[in-house]
């Protein structure tokens, strides 16, 4: 159980992208301009927290992300 504990953690320090509308997530922003989301969310952090409707996704948008 420990590691779950320490899963949810980590989640809790990516941050979510801004611009979430109710149900259907950041799916809007990224139809309308998909590089200029990816960019703004790569601005924020080296990976960040995507709704695409109701499911969380990750972005990656940092190679040393992925050490983590």
């Amino acid at each position: 159980m420990a590691m779950r504990s320490e899963t949810i953690e980590r989640r809790a320090d990516v941050p979510t992208a801004p611009g979430r509308v109710p149900v259907l997530g950041h799916l809007p922003a990224v139809s309308r301009r998909p590089l200029v989301f990816v960019r703004e969310c790569g601005a924020l952090a080296p990976m960040t927290r995507v709704y695409l409707g109701p499911l969380a996704a990750y972005l990656v948008s940092n190679r040393i992300s992925f050490a983590r």
